[in-house]
């Protein structure tokens, strides 16, 4: 992509002027990410409703697959590599929500920054969606 369509990016928008594909760095199938900017926080059970709200197929990215844990990290940590090459990088800094929670209360949150990581947070918190679904 060249850099003017991605430095569209999000600031108060509500459609971001590209779809990014990622290959699963694992599987090799390829995801996207939603065209549509979530602008405000959410909490797990609101992110999940407007992710299903924009289609079928559209979902939180996985932290917890059921049967391969070598599969665990990968959607969210792809997404984050794919975001570092994005020269407006700083907009997307924030904590995501992740989707299949093993909890009732607590689901993961991935915060993208510099030194990403994963964190188990209440399920009333408000964190940042992403949508993504395979292609």
């Amino acid at each position: 992509m060249e850099s003017n369509s991605q430095e569209i990016a999000i600031l108060g928008a509500h459609l971001i002027n590209m779809i990014l594909e990622i290959q699963h760095p694992v599987t090799g199938k390829i995801f996207e990410i939603s065209d549509v900017l979530f602008p405000i926080k959410m909490t797990w059970e609101d992110a999940n409703l407007a992710c299903k709200n924009l289609g079928a197929g559209w979902r939180l990215p996985l932290k917890c697959p059921k049967q391969n844990s070598l599969l665990e990290l990968c959607e969210m940590e792809a997404i984050g590599e794919e975001f570092s090459k994005i020269s407006s990088y700083r907009i997307f800094k924030r904590s995501y929500w992740c989707g299949m929670s093993q909890h009732h209360f607590k689901n993961w949150v991935f915060h993208l920054n510099e030194n990403p990581y994963w964190a188990l947070r209440s399920k009333i918190e408000h964190h940042y969606v992403l949508a993504v679904r395979e292609n």
